[in-house]
């Protein structure tokens, strides 16, 4: 009888020790897991645009964006998210925009204050972001990614949303959630 008892007691024990990693993988799968990128998001939003330029069509390139900071003040215009979310869980953001603000483009590098955050403020993005905020023009294709405490959110052309998507994997050593793409322009 030792030995049977033995055998489940081994088996509990796989369990038990099994299951926490599963639920963790679980979990990351939209976040991107652990944490690969380091920097601020001004700095990183630089280098992604720099490895997104190849994944565009020949000819095309993304110009010359200006780079702003988002604050609580702004976050609602810019990411949908209230100055109260903002402040709960973002530590920093940039935005990357076109000059000429009727081209629907707009590129955001979000750090969470933490890993867990990540799901919640993708989540919350894709509930209140307003893909209809140009004149006249809406983006093809918004969507929002994360990497570790990352969050990228794209509004964009088909070809930059495709180009951005493959530079942020590049970007996070392939350490990258689900994509989550919550709005694409019917037609």
């Amino acid at each position: 009888m030792k030995r049977p008892a033995r055998l489940v007691m081994a088996l509990l024990v796989s369990i038990v020790l099994v299951l926490p990693v599963g639920l963790l993988s679980a979990c990351n799968n939209n976040s991107g897991g652990t944490e690969t990128l380091t920097g601020t998001t001004a700095g990183l939003l630089t280098q992604l645009i720099g490895k997104s330029e190849p994944y565009l069509p020949a000819g095309a390139s993304f110009g010359n964006p200006f780079t702003d900071p988002v604050t609580a003040s702004n976050s609602e215009g810019i990411l949908g998210l209230t100055s109260s979310q903002f402040n709960s869980y973002v530590e920093e953001a940039t935005v990357a925009r076109e000059g000429i603000m009727s081209i629907a483009h707009q590129v955001v590098l979000i750090k969470c204050k933490n890993i867990a955050d990540t799901k919640k403020v993708m989540d919350l993005i894709a509930a209140g972001f307003d893909s209809g905020q140009w004149i006249c023009v809406f983006p093809d294709r918004c969507f929002v990614q994360a990497s570790g405490s990352y969050v990228l959110l794209v509004a964009s052309s088909a070809e930059r949303a495709t180009a951005l998507e493959k530079g942020f994997s590049d970007l996070a050593g392939g350490n990258v959630g689900k994509v989550n793409t919550f709005y694409t322009k019917a037609g």
